[in-house]
């Protein structure tokens, strides 16, 4: 009994006996001298718990676009303001006014399309949604020939005096993460993106003449504004990062002696066709050679 209990990894009545007089004598010298006894402690409520960090508060940029990288940074210019240029201070104030006028019109009675499940009481009143939420009325121009330094935060704050910009992309490349010189902006309102690609069309900036279009409904969908590049971290520069440390990384004893396979492979066909054109070379391979 005693042997299977060992085995199994039990106390024997023996050692429990030993270990209620150790917590008899600990209590009884703290008693003593007055010090405090772990006797009476619950230890095992504190086995494998971590010790508390403080929690590091993260510093995120609010959208993608303001993640740009120093080569941007360095080729960015300064626009051109309603302050500075008085065209385009005509073509902020109607567009103004043409996105007042589309905020004021509306749905017949919007009230009666929404049909509450849960509470029936509830019929007729409009859920709270954010206001971006409504995506039929909206529009997206198509800019091309768009200069060095015009970048996405640049077209945010530029394309934002005309009215609400809810989406934007800006052409990159997929191996160096430059910009391409085109670009896609969504306007909140169709009217407003159509008071845009009028007005901004053959407009001068810096040395450059930009082309601004519409883009037709039947040619508008969401994959407009998919895979956006991030400046500073292109698909084609991390491909190579993670391709670099592929080959630098320490490889195990099975694929270097499979390496080693195929390189003899290679080498006797490569000798058997010199021996048959009549060429005799022999040489080793410097790592199998010592």
């Amino acid at each position: 009994m005693i042997s299977n209990q060992k085995k199994k990894g039990l106390k024997s009545s023996k050692s429990y006996a030993a270990d209620k007089n150790k917590t008899k004598k600990s209590i009884n010298k703290a008693k003593k001298t007055g010090e405090k006894s772990d006797a009476g402690k619950d230890i095992g409520r504190d086995i494998g718990r971590s010790p508390k960090l403080k929690k590091k508060k993260l510093v995120l940029p609010t959208s993608e676009e303001e993640d740009v990288s120093d080569e941007d940074t360095e080729n960015a210019v300064t626009l051109p303001t309603t302050e500075t240029d008085p065209t385009l201070l005509k073509m902020v104030e109607t567009s103004q006014k043409v996105e007042k006028e589309s905020q004021k019109k509306g749905p017949i009675d919007p009230k009666s399309t929404f049909l509450s499940i849960s509470t029936p009481t509830e019929d007729g009143s409009t859920p709270k949604v954010p206001s971006y939420s409504n995506e039929k009325n909206r529009g997206v121009i198509y800019i091309s020939h768009v200069p060095h330094g015009f970048y996405e935060k640049q077209m945010r704050e530029f394309f934002g005096q005309f009215g609400t910009v809810t989406n934007l992309r800006l052409g990159r490349s997929k191996r160096t993460g430059k910009s391409c010189g085109y670009a896609f902006v969504e306007f909140k309102y169709k009217e407003v993106a159509q008071v845009v690609s009028e007005t901004m069309n053959n407009y001068l900036m810096f040395d450059k003449i930009l082309k601004c279009s519409l883009v037709p409904k039947e040619r508008m969908s969401p994959a407009i504004f998919r895979g956006k590049i991030r400046p500073h971290k292109p698909p084609g520069k991390a491909a190579r990062v993670a391709a670099k440390k592929m080959l630098n990384s320490i490889k195990a004893e099975e694929t270097i002696a499979k390496r080693q396979v195929r390189q003899v492979k290679k080498v006797n066909n490569n000798m058997k066709k010199l021996k048959e054109a009549g060429i005799e070379y022999n040489f080793k391979i410097a790592e199998m050679s010592g």
